[in-house]
């Protein structure tokens, strides 16, 4: 019983962290294209 909740729970986690670097990188590219709109209006 026990060896089967700490599955579920292991791959619950690897689905967070999953999603957790997926919306890390996406806010990643999404600032660094906000940065560079930013600067061409700008300059």
């Amino acid at each position: 019983m026990y060896k089967i909740v700490h599955t579920v729970a292991c791959v619950q986690y690897s689905q967070y962290s999953l999603w957790y670097i997926l919306l890390t990188f996406g806010e990643l590219i999404f600032a660094d294209r906000f940065v560079t709109v930013s600067s061409d209006l700008v300059s």
